[in-house]
């Protein structure tokens, strides 16, 4: 279980993400996802909309595009969440609407998330993606 001073750590650096932790993460997602599941098999990397940040290209839109660039795959931000600014908190999580698909994409695509503390948003998001036949494995660089 993660520390009051670990959490308020990590969302201090989140507001203020400097370019090179972004890289360092997505290196750390590239290379287990090509161990996971081959250099070759994904064409898409999706990141799971920003929750609580309210941010357009919050951390997990910045680690999956880089992840996206590091793996020659496509980067598809196709996920709409309609979530408040506010608190990621999994009993907030817990109340989260569906999310809504923007446009369909071929292949295998990999989800991307920065941190899981209930895994209510990857679940929502390959709800989402796989009832409208869209293949999907995931990932999550921090997960309690």
């Amino acid at each position: 279980m993660a520390s009051v001073s670990q959490i308020e750590a990590l969302r201090a650096l989140k507001r203020e993400l400097p370019e090179s932790f972004v890289e360092v993460v997505a290196d750390e997602i590239a290379a287990s996802a090509k161990l996971q599941f081959g250099a070759t098999s994904l064409v898409n990397v999706i990141p799971i909309p920003c929750g609580s940040s309210g941010k357009p290209d919050g951390f997990s839109v910045r680690i999956a595009e880089r992840v996206a660039t590091k793996m020659g795959c496509h980067f598809e931000n196709i996920l709409v969440s309609s979530a408040k600014k506010g608190s990621s908190h999994p009993k907030t999580s817990a109340r989260l609407a569906p999310l809504q698909l923007a446009k369909r994409v071929e292949g295998l695509s990999l989800l991307v998330d920065d941190v899981a503390s209930s895994g209510r948003h990857m679940e929502l998001a390959m709800r989402c993606l796989r009832s409208n036949a869209i293949d999907c494995v995931g990932t999550v660089w921090i997960a309690g």
